[in-house]
């Protein structure tokens, strides 16, 4: 009797670039209704794509381009269970800067408000935005809202 083959899903993911963390490697982005690896790999993201994305382990935040993204393999579609990210949008820190910071951040069923915004402080400081100003010093979160995509 043959055995079914496991049925697995394109995952795309990133590599934390801390180089003294190892947990965050790989990193597993939402993606909404992810393929099965037989349907071939998404054409996604596209060259112009870049998210500042905070480290779930180590806490630090760096900017990822289409470079940085690899496509794996999950036997689930989807992120790992009880993981999701926050699109958390700041305050420009530029006085007369009405532009917004973006940052995606990776949250679990066990993070707190005190967790979640610890995260966002300690990982925000390299975000810029569009104009390429830093956060205020002491982020103003104007928005925090669960994702599907990055």
């Amino acid at each position: 009797m043959q055995h079914p083959s496991p049925v697995s899903y394109w995952c795309p993911t990133i590599n934390c670039k801390n180089p003294s963390c190892v947990l965050g490697t790989p990193t597993f982005l939402p993606y909404p209704n992810p393929p099965r690896t037989d349907e071939g790999q998404p054409d996604w993201p596209k060259a112009d794509w870049k998210a500042f994305v905070v480290c779930r382990w180590c806490e630090h935040g760096y900017e990822y381009t289409q470079q940085n993204v690899h496509w794996g393999t999950s036997p689930n579609p989807g992120l790992p269970p009880h993981n999701a990210f926050l699109r958390v949008l700041l305050q420009c820190g530029h006085k007369n800067c009405d532009s917004l910071v973006t940052v995606h951040v990776p949250i679990d069923v066990s993070t707190t408000p005190q967790d979640r915004d610890r995260r966002i402080a300690k990982g925000c400081s390299n975000a810029r935005c569009k104009e390429g100003h830093p956060p205020s010093l002491l982020p103003k979160i104007l928005s925090a809202e669960m994702e599907n995509e990055i």
